[in-house]
């Protein structure tokens, strides 16, 4: 499952950051791996008595995020299909007994960084003043999603690593 994860996550970040084209793309491979870490979360930490009830959670997040979407206005489907994804997973992650504290941790870590990089392109959607905390923090002498992306990416790897190692 990890492996799909960071596959798709390698190839996300290649078109955003590296070739900065196919934001669709991009962002599509995100949502792939917020799709594999919630078949993460439903096979290593829910019993499957649990299984519909979070696909029907899964299911009604991807509507909030279609709904939110045609809320603001914007063309930014993909986006918000992403980001609700993410938050599910988190929240969910953190909910059973028989959780994995760094997975959540890097999957908290991993919302941090995406919500620095939307206070950097929320001005692409609605008009912010430069005194609002999206202003101020796009407009930061370094960019601090970084500081939250790499640390998120180590801390799902340790914890599949951890979890792997404690199994055998």
């Amino acid at each position: 499952i990890f492996v799909i994860a960071f596959l798709f996550t390698i190839l996300a970040d290649t078109n955003l950051l590296i070739l900065d084209d196919n934001y669709e793309l991009g962002i599509l491979a995100f949502i792939i791996v917020q799709f594999a870490y919630f078949w993460y979360i439903l096979k290593n930490m829910y019993t499957k008595d649990n299984y519909s009830y979070l696909i029907a959670i899964r299911l009604i997040t991807i509507v909030i995020g279609v709904i939110a979407s045609l809320i603001v206005q914007t063309d930014k489907l993909l986006v918000c299909l992403y980001i609700s994804n993410l938050v599910i997973n988190l929240i969910i992650s953190i909910i059973p007994r028989k959780r994995n504290l760094l997975f959540s941790l890097g999957l908290f870590l991993f919302l941090l960084c995406d919500i620095c990089v939307g206070c950097y392109n929320i001005g692409d959607i609605i008009d912010i003043s430069n005194t609002s905390l999206f202003y101020k923090i796009a407009n930061l002498p370094f960019n601090i999603a970084w500081l939250f992306y790499h640390p998120s990416q180590v801390l799902l790897a340790i914890s599949n690593y951890i979890k792997e190692y404690e199994a055998n």
